[in-house]
């Protein structure tokens, strides 16, 4: 009976991580369509707004946010650096997906374990695995590759918006370490209901000045329809990781979502067939094999057995 009982377990925990997955590779390509009508400051905080009227009460109604309020000194800069990472990471990576095509943005994305994992060693004093120094030499390895027909475009300087776009994008992965860092600490203080209560609630202040809300009223009806799937994955792809995480080893739930740049290569070029909205990147043999060494990179970077 135990025995199917942890089967069972086994089975929803593959289930909820397979289903992250496909919500983290499907939601680049809903913001990239999205944004040839709307600009990414005023798309993030229509998403901040739309997350916090979700989150916001769950949090006041159950008294998560008391603590926030009884923070000291160092714990309120951590939180500071939290929300103002998060709201940079949100809207920076729309600033470059702007430019970029959704299966570039994400494979650029998978840089964010690398940059958790430096702080981790810097902030943390983790140590180092050997398995992990490879993943380091997989994911780079991989995304040269990825990139094998770009060159052209990445060595021309500023001048080009792609190589602005995937510059602007491993900025954003830069902060999103940041903010996980930051969350990782303030975790033993607050609920992460409550922070995210807390971070989105200060974006939508910070990107105030930078909206203009014009752009809603050109949406066509299956844009609002995208917007509103775009709020719901991005809260619900966070319930089912923590879902998975639950019935998972974490190890094995990292494997599965580590397939998200895949599955958003394959959705980007699905969506291409029905839009001229969702560009594609040019892929080849070196390209592809790139994108598997990648996820494969990326898995070994983050999940990789530290040494003891």
């Amino acid at each position: 009976m135990q025995r199917h009982v942890a089967s069972g377990r086994h089975l929803l925990g593959l289930g909820m991580a397979l289903l992250t997955a496909l919500m983290w590779g499907a939601l680049p390509v809903i913001l990239k369509v999205l944004l040839s009508d709307i600009d990414p400051y005023t798309l993030t905080w229509c998403r901040f707004v739309a997350a916090l009227c979700i989150i916001g009460p769950l949090a006041a109604r159950r008294g998560e946010l008391r603590p926030l309020f009884k923070l000291r000194a160092v714990p309120r800069i951590l939180l500071v650096v939290c929300t103002l990472c998060m709201t940079g990471n949100f809207a920076l990576y729309l600033a470059g997906l702007r430019t970029v095509p959704p299966s570039a943005a994400q494979i650029v994305m998978q840089l964010s374990p690398v940059f958790v994992l430096l702080g981790g060693i810097v902030i943390f004093r983790e140590p180092f695995a050997r398995v992990q120094s490879l993943g380091f030499i997989g994911l780079f390895a991989g995304m040269a590759l990825f990139f094998n027909q770009r060159y052209g475009e990445l060595f021309s300087g500023m001048d080009s918006r792609y190589a602005q776009g995937l510059l602007t994008i491993a900025f954003s992965s830069f902060l999103w370490s940041t903010f996980s860092l930051t969350q990782k600490q303030l975790l033993s203080y607050a609920s992460g209901r409550a922070l995210l209560t807390v971070c989105y609630g200060t974006g939508i202040a910070v990107l105030l000045p930078f909206i203009n809300l014009n752009g809603l009223t050109h949406f066509p009806l299956s844009h609002y329809v995208l917007f509103v799937a775009s709020v719901a994955l991005t809260l619900c792809s966070y319930l089912t990781f923590a879902e998975a995480l639950h019935h998972l080893e974490a190890s094995r739930t990292g494997v599965v979502v580590a397939l998200t740049p895949l599955l958003t290569v394959a959705m980007a070029a699905v969506a291409a067939l029905f839009t001229d909205r969702v560009e594609t990147e040019p892929l080849n043999a070196l390209a592809l094999l790139g994108a598997l060494l990648v996820v494969a990179g990326s898995t070994a970077t983050s999940l990789g057995r530290r040494s003891t």
